[in-house]
């Protein structure tokens, strides 16, 4: 599982299965596998004094950096997407937009959507 953290704790994780090391015993079936963790956080790797990302930006626009900023052309793009999904959920209210309180997993309506799959999402 790959996780991308933001705020406060900003960073990255990869979770996977290895294999234990060793020889299989002919009298133990199957492989054995167990748990394992990749973790970069940017506090331990650059220090405690991490700066929050809006004062990074608010840096930058004073001194005229725009790498970490949206192109017009791309903010142009996504509303060519976007415009049309609001405008038919404007003129179809039977097709409500799923919404969710802030800090939960998501609306109900995607853990009914994998339900009906039979998977779940996997929570930390």
């Amino acid at each position: 599982m790959l996780s991308l953290r933001i705020q406060p704790d900003d960073g990255v994780s990869l979770g996977f299965e290895v294999k234990v090391p060793g020889a299989a015993l002919a009298l133990t079936p199957g492989i054995e596998v167990t748990p394992v963790k990749m973790d970069f956080a940017y506090a331990n790797a650059f220090g405690a004094e991490v700066h929050p990302a809006y004062e990074t930006l608010l840096l930058d626009c004073m001194i005229g950096d725009a790498t970490l900023f949206t192109r017009t052309d791309e903010v142009e793009a996504a509303w060519q997407v976007i415009d049309p999904l609001l405008g038919l959920w404007e003129s179809d209210p039977s097709t409500p937009l799923a919404s969710y309180a802030a800090g939960s997993w998501g609306p109900e309506e995607a853990e009914a959507y994998v339900g009906k799959r039979g998977v779940a999402w996997r929570k930390p």
